[in-house]
C-alpha cells in the first residue's frame, strides 16, 4: 500500500504522467485533426450561353441532444450524446472567430466542364457567397420520358471533400501506394479540414402558357355563353422562337374552366382543348360557357401544354373573368 501511495505521489510530481481531464459531454474542446463540416445551397440559373449559380458556404459542426438516466441499483446518473443534426459554428469556437478561405471544385460530368474558386469567410462569421459563371449552357426542353433527368447533373465540394473522395476510390480500386497521402499531411501539420458537397441540376424551365381575354371577346347568352382565349407559348416573358421544342412541335393545350355562383354552386367544363401547331407560338381557343343567369358566375381558366400526352408546361396564372347576371 505504502508504495502504490508513493508511486502516485512521484508521479503527480514528474512532467510525465499526463493529468486527469474531466469527462466532456457538451461543447468540447476539439483535440487533434480537427473536421467541420460545409453545408451548401446553390440556386442555378439556367440560360442558353453559360449558366450561373449562386452559392452560399456555411461551416457547420454537429448539434447535440443529452439524456441524463440513472443506473440501479448505485443511482449514478449517466449522461449519454446523440447528434441530432448539423448546426453553424458559433462565437468561441475556431472557424467562427477566424478567416477562413476555402477552395470548391465543381464539375458536370455528363458535359465534361469542371473548374474551381475560391470563397472568403471572414472572421466571426459562419457564412459567405460565391457565384459560379461559367457552368455549362441549360439543356434543351426534356418531353419523353427517357429524357427523366430534364437537366444536366452538376456537383460542388470543397477541397477536402474531393481529396478524401478520391482517396476512398483509390482504396476501392487497390491501387494503394507508399507516397504519403495529401489528406494525411494537412492533418499531420495541424490544419482544419473542412469537408462538403452538393449535387444540382442545371435544367430548361419549361415554357409558360399565357391566357388573355379581351373584353370583347366575351360574350353573354343564352343558350350558351362563350369566350374567345389568346393561348401564348413563353419562354422567358417572349415567344417562342424556331429551336425551341414548344415552337417546332404540336402543342395541345388543355383549357378546364369552371364557374361558380357560390361554393355550393360549381360548374366544370370538359375535355376543353386546343392544338398550338408547330411553327406557331400562339392560337386561339373558343370556350363554350354556362348561359347568363340571374346571379353573376365566377370564372376561372387554367391551363396545361403537353407534347406528345408528355406534360410540359402550365399556366403562369389563372385566367379570372365574370358571366354578368341578367
Amino acid at each position: 500500500m505504502l508504495r502504490i501511495t508513493l508511486l502516485t505521489i512521484l508521479c503527480s510530481l514528474l512532467s510525465g504522467c499526463p493529468p486527469v481531464e474531466p469527462e466532456c459531454y457538451s461543447n468540447c474542446p476539439v483535440s487533434g485533426p480537427r473536421t467541420w463540416g460545409v453545408e451548401m445551397k446553390v440556386d442555378v440559373h439556367p440560360a442558353a450561353k453559360a449558366s450561373q449559380a449562386d452559392i452560399e458556404v456555411t461551416i457547420t459542426r454537429p448539434s447535440y441532444s443529452e439524456h441524463v438516466h440513472t443506473s440501479p441499483p448505485t443511482e449514478v446518473n449517466h449522461i449519454s450524446k446523440r447528434a441530432i443534426q448539423d448546426r453553424a459554428v458559433e462565437e468561441g469556437e475556431a472557424p467562427y472567430d477566424e478567416e477562413v478561405e476555402l477552395e470548391l471544385f465543381w464539375s458536370c460530368l455528363t458535359v465534361g466542364k469542371e473548374g474551381k474558386l475560391k470563397v472568403k469567410i471572414e472572421q466571426e462569421s459562419a457564412t459567405s457567397k460565391v457565384k459560379i459563371t461559367d457552368l455549362p449552357s441549360q439543356p434543351t426542353l426534356a418531353v419523353y420520358r427517357w429524357e427523366s433527368k430534364r437537366g444536366f447533373e452538376c456537383v460542388v465540394m470543397t477541397a477536402d471533400e474531393k481529396i478524401a473522395q478520391e482517396e476512398e476510390q483509390r482504396e476501392q480500386e487497390g491501387n494503394n501506394n507508399n507516397e504519403p497521402e495529401e489528406e494525411e499531411t494537412s492533418e499531420e501539420d495541424g490544419r482544419d479540414v473542412y469537408r462538403g458537397e452538393h449535387k444540382f441540376f442545371i435544367k430548361k424551365e419549361p415554357p409558360q402558357l399565357q391566357l388573355t381575354l379581351p373584353t370583347d371577346r366575351l360574350q353573354v347568352g343564352s343558350p350558351d355563353s362563350y369566350a374567345d382565349i389568346k393561348v401564348e407559348l413563353l419562354r422567358d416573358d417572349a415567344l417562342v422562337v424556331a429551336g425551341d421544342r414548344s415552337y417546332d412541335m404540336d402543342v395541345e393545350v388543355k383549357l378546364p374552366w369552371s364557374c361558380s355562383i357560390d361554393s355550393s354552386t360549381q360548374i366544370d367544363s370538359g375535355d376543353t382543348h386546343i392544338i398550338i401547331p408547330a411553327g406557331a407560338s400562339s392560337a386561339e381557343a373558343r370556350l363554350i360557357l354556362p348561359a347568363q343567369q340571374t346571379a353573376t358566375l365566377e370564372c376561372e381558366i387554367n391551363a396545361a401544354a403537353y407534347i406528345d400526352s408528355h406534360l410540359i408546361g402550365n399556366a403562369s396564372k389563372s385566367l379570372a373573368f365574370r358571366i354578368a347576371a341578367k
